[in-house]
């Protein structure tokens, strides 16, 4: 199943994405799934079983990014552990 995610603010992708898409590596790495960017918007190919989860996922990250805390890939991996034990 696809997800279509769109991030308004540019310094939010940026921030989402991690340096050179390592934060995005890090969650198609943790949860075998494939992401791509187009412009605002990040596209996910994933199973959908883990949908529910990359939505929430995406969208804690986005309110990370807006409080202009850098979000690294050990953030991501603490993020996605906590949001399979919930």
């Amino acid at each position: 199943m696809m997800l279509d995610i769109k991030i308004k603010n540019a310094s939010d992708q940026q921030n989402i994405c991690g340096i050179k898409n390592n934060n995005l590596k890090c969650i198609e790495s943790i949860l075998s799934c494939e992401i791509s960017m187009r412009g605002d918007e990040i596209y996910v190919n994933a199973n959908d079983e883990i949908i529910p989860l990359l939505e929430e996922l995406f969208h804690t990250l986005e309110e990370v990014s807006i409080l202009n805390y850098s979000i690294t890939e050990r953030d991501v991996t603490y993020i996605i552990n906590q949001l399979i034990i919930t």
